[in-house]
């Protein structure tokens, strides 16, 4: 009879784990795999406890209960960690002005220039942003993309932003970190978020337990990309401003900050060359190639899409510009035929041969 009792314990306290959100604190503190392992070792121990009571045909209707609840523990066992994304709900953040900023033009470019030292990076442009939109800016390296997003922090000439917007800015050399101070001061020292939330960001980064009380200057260079980017992330802002946020990371922790990214509610603005990244971030485009600043209002691939149906659309415009001249030469042609005219007749059939390749 203690077996079964002590079966119905474990299932007392599996229950107990979710009814008093004794899972979540763990969650946040020790992370998924903490969790995983404790769940697993109650369902199997009851699960176990169960068949022991009935191989010694201690038939209860207790013994019955812990077998058909130990069944059901493994079912969702199953089904949670198949499943693992749902596991982790969604980052619930306060922005602030988030009501007056929401799909609202909150940045303008109007007649913006690139040029730095007598150097034109791109000619004037011009494009706006609404509030929660997610900007990725791209382009050759040299082409400007720091540079512009530059312009778009200091407000200069040409950039309106509305007085709503907070940007909170990550650039590449990490300069907002404080070495001396703990990964958990950094990041509270700009947020106004209680410390349940911090750790659990935190968490989602790879710093689980007492690793937030590490000091930045013991941190690898992946490590303080992290910090630097949790504490961005966290700051007292609603407008992201991230250039190159993907170097330095690993697979898991690139992931980690692709779902943040996602489920943040401000707007974002990044410069990245990780296609991938862009792909699973950005929903509007901004390139900068050939001194040209173009801005598209869409995903990624409804860009690339886009490009290849406007380039064929090019093609076909010059392929009838040509069929046009060969018809006009030809024409000539036959009436007075020259030297010159079957030059240019030669010249103009290479250049249909290079199109149609």
């Amino acid at each position: 009879m203690r077996i079964v009792n002590l079966g119905l314990l474990l299932q007392l306290i599996f229950i107990s784990f979710y009814l008093f959100q004794i899972r979540t604190f763990v969650l946040q503190r020790f992370g998924i795999y903490a969790v995983a392992y404790i769940e697993l070792v109650l369902t199997i121990g009851s699960l176990i406890l169960g068949i022991i009571a009935i191989i010694f045909r201690i038939w209860t209707k207790r013994t019955i209960f812990v077998i058909s609840f130990g069944v059901l523990m493994c079912l969702w066992f199953i089904v949670i960690y198949l499943l693992p994304e749902s596991d982790i709900p969604p980052i619930q953040m306060n922005l602030p002005n988030e009501k007056s900023f929401k799909n609202q033009v909150i940045l303008r470019a109007e007649e913006v220039t690139g040029i730095v030292e007598e150097r034109i990076l791109w000619k004037t442009a011009n494009f706006y942003m609404r509030g929660g939109d997610k900007l990725a800016v791209i382009g050759s390296n040299g082409s400007g993309k720091t540079t512009l997003i530059k312009k778009i922090i200091n407000q200069e000439a040409g950039i309106t932003i509305s007085p709503s917007i907070k940007i909170g800015y990550f650039a590449q050399n990490l300069n907002i970190l404080a070495n001396a101070k703990t990964i958990l001061e950094n990041v509270q020292s700009t947020s106004n978020h209680n410390e349940t939330l911090i750790r659990t960001v935190l968490a989602r980064m790879h710093f689980f337990n007492e690793d937030v009380y590490k000091p930045v200057n013991v941190l690898s260079g992946g490590e303080r990309v992290k910090v630097a980017l949790t504490k961005v992330f966290l700051s007292d802002v609603n407008t992201l401003v991230l250039d190159e946020p993907t170097n330095y990371l690993d697979v898991e922790s690139l992931e980690a900050l692709e779902t943040l990214l996602n489920e943040y509610e401000g707007t974002i603005i990044f410069v990245s060359h990780d296609r991938q990244f862009i792909k699973n971030i950005a929903t509007r485009i901004l390139e900068i190639q050939n001194k040209e600043l173009t801005f598209f209002e869409g995903t990624y691939k409804q860009y690339k899409t886009h490009q290849s149906e406007e380039k064929r659309d090019l093609q076909q415009d010059a392929s009838l510009l040509l069929e046009t001249k060969i018809s006009e030469v030809l024409s000539r042609l036959s009436v007075e035929p020259s030297e010159e005219l079957e030059r240019e007749f030669q010249e103009l059939m290479k250049e249909k041969r290079k199109l149609e390749k």
